[in-house]
């Protein structure tokens, strides 16, 4: 049944191909991942709000004239959707122009509706966007505090959503307001011939504890080391500036400089990865680490064989990557699961935490050897695991 209705809802509103492409991505042979999110209208309604001579309102049939020139990617026919029942349409207006809109409704995609059951009081975000006139501004934000107050009024109080992780500059703008959108934790869909299951990733903060203590390993496994850079999804490990900084700052104590690399999902995966290591290279990194992600892992060869081709000792959180040739991996203990929401379903739902798997030290004694470095006998008695010796 979900696979008839979202093929009926995507071919209204995208043509024949584009939906043939998602049914077979989506149930046949595929993956696809995007970041869950939460809001609640309670804690956004309560910020200040500056409206500075913009009007916000709940969007009108006369409306669609001016929406559909200000907002080309959206079809018509999903403005009118959003017109419609079940849907609630926000604007921000400049004079009689659009500046920003949001659009909530209280059901849930087909693709996503076995993970996600809304409860009366709350709604699944299906899209927020900001003419570009107006980007940069700060309407996005004002606009979801704005309609936050409106929707509190008629009874909801939270609020869902999935955003794909191309979308940069959203993800950007989430970064910039975590008290209005929490990322909760990265969504992999996976389908096998009509199987579809879901694994949720919950995010987690840029830890000046945890990159130290791998930072001193990798001084130790490479002596004489004085920079080094720093791979990480900011997709899943939410690193602001000022985290950043901080974990920069506690690396320096130990006579090493961080150059941090983020390196997101992209239309061409394996070009990202190359473009990383080619400005380790400039910057003359002597070492990497490599912090766990799930995009990562369906990548380890390819970051694996770069960091060969480069001659790049690099440290990695996963023994996948040591069994893939990497050098080394120092495995945290997995962090406490976060207690799921009554929404998501528990039974379609596998949780795979950062750092989730058991705590410990693998090396590969095949790759030091051929960068030249030689094991310390400390770290070997240490290592719960070293292969590639014989």
């Amino acid at each position: 049944m979900a696979l008839i209705a979202e093929a009926v809802e995507y071919l209204r509103l995208h043509g024949a191909g584009p939906t043939a492409r998602r049914l077979f991505e989506a149930y046949i042979s595929g993956r696809r991942r995007a970041y869950l999110l939460r809001s609640n209208y309670e804690v956004v309604g309560g910020l200040p709000l500056r409206e500075d001579g913009l009007v916000f309102r709940f969007a009108r049939p006369e409306d669609l004239a001016a929406l559909t020139p200000t907002f080309p990617r959206v079809p018509p026919a999903t403005f009118r959707t959003w017109l419609g029942p079940n849907h609630f349409l926000y604007l921000a207006l400049a004079g009689d122009q659009p500046a920003a809109y949001r659009c909530d409704a209280t059901i849930v995609p087909p693709s996503i509706r076995p993970l996600l059951h809304l409860r009366p009081d709350q709604v699944f975000m299906v899209d927020i966007s900001t003419a570009p006139a107006f980007r940069r501004q700060g309407i996005t934000r004002r606009i979801r505090i704005a309609m936050a107050r409106e929707m509190l009024r008629l009874g909801y109080r939270d609020s869902w959503g999935v955003q794909r992780p191309l979308n940069r500059e959203a993800l950007a703008a989430f970064d910039r307001t975590p008290d209005v959108v929490e990322r909760f934790g990265t969504l992999t869909r996976s389908s096998v011939l009509g199987h579809v299951r879901f694994s949720l990733t919950p995010s987690r903060g840029l830890s000046g504890e945890h990159v130290g203590a791998l930072a001193q390993l990798v001084a130790d496994l490479v002596p004489g080391t004085e920079r080094i850079a720093l791979l990480f999804n900011p997709g899943t490990t939410i690193a602001p500036a000022e985290a950043t900084e901080a974990v920069t700052r506690v690396v320096a104590k130990l006579g090493i400089e961080l150059r941090s690399l983020p390196v997101t999902e992209s239309d061409d995966q394996a070009g990202a990865f190359a473009d990383a290591f080619a400005d380790a290279a400039r910057e003359g990194a002597d070492a990497m680490i490599v912090l766990d992600d799930p995009m990562y892992r369906e990548h380890r060869r390819t970051i694996v064989g770069l960091a060969r081709r480069r001659r790049l000792p690099a440290l990695y959180e996963r023994p996948e990557f040591v069994e893939a040739g990497g050098l080394a991996a120092c495995a945290r203990p997995a962090p406490r699961l976060p207690t799921l929401p009554p929404e998501l379903s528990a039974d379609v739902l596998r949780l795979d935490p950062l750092g989730g798997v058991r705590a410990g030290l693998t090396i590969n004694e095949a790759t030091a050897q051929a960068l030249g470095l030689t094991v310390p006998r400390a770290l070997r008695l240490r290592a719960d695991a070293v292969i590639g010796s014989g």
